[in-house]
């Protein structure tokens, strides 16, 4: 390119370019070599040496300069890349240039650069794209491990068992066929309709069954302690049968027969109107939802652990000639008037 430029120059100065070119033109394509004793050593030519050049060469060379084209090598090419320490990273790409100093319409610098960038800058963009995408899915909450329990469910009287299991006098240290099966029930219910339980399966009667009531408040209190915010206490037991007149009793929800149920409310708390009203509310959910579905109030001269909470209930579902099926569906539908209860209160 500086060779043309010189070339211009002389042209617009007036002086003989095709004869200066052609010198130049043979110094720098042809040099002189000196090929004795056997080895190529490069000698430096001077101005009279080059117009000694055979003048069939100098006219051709001078002929051909209208029609030569040399490479111009790109500006991110592995040329000026080793100039600048970074060899080998890009492949060699070059454009012609015509003898008007022009390079060719049909792809100009700027296309050429375009072309060697826009595979890396496909890459980028792709590869921040999906980094800003793990980003936005990262900040998605996940419900349940944040959500707070709603409700807790344990046993005072864990042992206590339904037809058919009648050993030990219907309490057994097995969980098969006991009111902990009706607590899963409940809790698996109630976490179907979007609030999580804690159900604790501890049995608290075995093996003294005196002190079933100070072990079990233990373990409530323990819970009332890492979750303050309890919406309702539940401790779930089963009737005798003796008090239901000998029978199993049961009721029809949806065509279903279902374990009647009780609530128990202790009349020695301090806070018996708050647990009262409690009950009363459950009562009136159930009955808004499944007729005749609703629990027999039953008042004692005793606590019965309950004045830890203003939402502690005490729910005996079926007796000992109920069976555990019938147990069961009373826990599920239980679980629906729990459901709409808290709704209601806004948990």
């Amino acid at each position: 390119a500086a060779f043309w430029m010189q070339w211009k120059q002389e042209l617009n100065s007036g002086s003989d370019p095709v004869n200066e070119a052609a010198q130049q033109y043979i110094k720098q394509a042809l040099p002189s070599v000196n090929r004795g004793g056997g080895s190529r050593q490069k000698q430096h030519s001077d101005q009279e040496s080059a117009q000694e050049a055979s003048d069939s060469i100098l006219m051709a060379a001078v002929k051909g300069l209208t029609n030569l084209s040399f490479p111009v090598v790109a500006a991110n090419s592995r040329a000026v890349a080793a100039e600048e320490g970074r060899a080998g990273e890009e492949p060699l790409q070059t454009a012609e240039v015509t003898a008007d100093g022009q390079t060719p319409k049909d792809k100009t610098s700027a296309e050429i650069k375009e072309e060697s960038t826009a595979g890396g800058e496909k890459e980028e963009t792709e590869a921040e794209t999906a980094a800003e995408t793990a980003e936005s899915e990262a900040q998605v909450p996940v419900k349940d491990s944040v959500k707070k329990p709603a409700v807790l469910i344990y046993h005072t009287h864990a042992t206590e068992s339904y037809q058919p299991v009648s050993v030990g006098n219907f309490h057994s240290v097995d969980k098969e066929g006991t009111v902990r099966q009706v607590g899963d029930v409940l809790a698996q219910r109630l976490e179907e309709l979007g609030y999580r339980v804690i159900h604790d399966e501890t049995v608290h009667d075995n093996p003294s069954y005196n002190q079933s009531y100070s072990r079990s408040l233990e373990t409530a209190k323990n819970y009332l302690s890492q979750y303050p915010d309890l919406a309702l206490v539940i401790d779930l037991h089963r009737d005798a049968a003796g008090y239901a007149g000998g029978v199993g009793k049961t009721v029809s929800v949806e065509g279903k027969n279902a374990a009647t149920y009780g609530y128990v409310i202790g009349q020695g708390n301090p806070n018996v109107a708050q647990l009262t009203q409690t009950v009363n509310d459950l009562n009136r959910v159930a009955k808004e939802l499944y007729p005749d579905f609703t629990g027999r109030i039953i008042e004692k001269a005793y606590k019965f652990n309950q004045y830890i909470s203003d939402h502690h209930v005490l729910i005996e579902v079926g007796n000992n000639e109920n069976t555990i099926e019938q147990s069961k569906l009373t826990g599920r539908y239980l679980a629906d008037v729990i459901a709409a209860y808290l709704k209601e209160r806004g948990v």
